[in-house]
C-alpha cells in the first residue's frame, strides 16, 4: 500500500538514485493521488514527493527539470546497499505503482558501480 507523507519524513537520510520510471510524476499524481511539490537545491529545480510502502520504508519520487521528460526517479535511503536488496525494493513498489518492467529504463543492477 502507498501512502502519501510529508517530506519532512526524508529529513536525516540521504537519498540515492536507484531507478528511473518513464512516466511523469504528473502521471503519479494522478493515477496515485501523490502530492508532488515543486523544490530547489544548488543543481536545479525539481518535483518530489516522499511516499511510505507497505512495511514502513520511505522513499522519494523525484524530476529534476535538466532531467529527460517523462521521466520520474526513485530514490531510497542509502541504508539500503546491497543490490539485490535495492533490486528487490524496486520490485515492489514497481508492484505498488502498477507499472509493469518494461517502463523501468534503468535501475541500480544494470550498473552497480555507479
Amino acid at each position: 500500500m502507498l501512502k502519501p507523507v510529508p517530506l519532512t519524513v526524508l529529513e536525516g537520510y540521504e537519498m540515492i538514485p536507484q531507478a528511473i520510471i518513464s512516466r511523469p510524476t504528473s502521471y503519479f499524481a494522478v493515477r496515485h493521488s501523490i502530492p508532488f511539490s515543486h523544490e530547489h537545491d544548488d543543481l536545479d529545480e525539481y518535483e518530489v514527493a516522499a511516499v511510505q510502502i507497505g512495511d514502513g520504508l520511505v522513499f522519494a519520487m523525484k524530476h529534476y527539470q535538466g532531467y529527460p521528460e517523462n521521466t520520474t526517479t526513485i530514490y531510497l535511503p542509502d541504508r539500503i546497499k546491497r543490490v539485490t536488496e535495492i533490486s528487490y525494493v524496486i520490485e515492489a513498489i514497481s508492484r505498488e505503482l502498477g507499472i509493469s518492467r518494461d517502463l523501468i529504463m534503468w535501475q541500480r543492477s544494470d550498473d552497480p558501480d555507479l
